[in-house]
């Protein structure tokens, strides 16, 4: 017997992003520092961009320097990778 065909339609890469930010669920762009970015890569102000600090935070920042940062609570100073 033959097997059935799945035919998968091409998305181009701009089209894929807007149709995933339309998503009403889909969580926004981060605005502050003190927002996570990791799940979206995205922020809200323009001149900014979404830094890692680990694998699981990141946050929108004009920029980054990998290291500690004393900007942090004093909780959670650990080095950013600022990947």
């Amino acid at each position: 017997t033959e097997r059935p065909r799945h035919e998968v339609e091409f998305i181009p890469p701009s089209a894929a992003s807007v149709v995933m930010f339309s998503d009403p669920d889909a969580p926004a762009c981060s605005r502050t520092r003190k927002q996570n970015c990791h799940l979206t890569h995205c922020c809200q102000d323009p001149g900014m961009q979404c830094y890692e600090k680990h694998r699981y935070w990141a946050a929108c920042q004009i920029d980054c320097v990998p290291g500690v940062d004393l900007r942090d609570d004093p909780d959670h100073r650990t080095p950013w990778s600022c990947a």
